[in-house]
């Protein structure tokens, strides 16, 4: 079932976004490598740095190209992978971490 939504999922960006869609599909892989970085505290700050490097570049490149104007382009789907990419990682991040680093609130979970 996970692979049909999938597949359902890049058909639909790329209708809507057409080659734009490459971007969203570049950024999730290589915020996939980096989670297999070993250092699981690297992995998080730098899923981060480079999803939302991504998302800087695209809205910089927006600004200059289509200053004004309404479109919907990639940067939708970008804001909200930025979300779910941190969120996974620093969920990996937490995971690993010894009982004396928790807070209150982690130990509760």
């Amino acid at each position: 079932m996970h692979v049909f939504n999938i597949i359902i999922g890049f058909l639909l960006q790329i209708y809507i976004f057409e080659k734009q869609f490459i971007v969203s599909l570049l950024s999730t892989i290589i915020c996939f490598l980096c989670l297999n970085i070993k250092n699981k505290r690297i992995s998080a700050y730098l899923t981060l740095l480079i999803s939302m490097t991504c998302l800087s570049a695209i809205h910089i490149y927006r600004m200059i190209t289509d200053y004004g104007n309404w479109t919907l382009d990639i940067n939708v789907i970008l804001m909200i992978n930025v979300c779910k990419y941190t969120s996974v990682a620093f969920c990996y991040y937490d995971s690993d971490r010894e009982e004396k680093f928790l807070t209150d609130y982690m130990k509760k979970q």
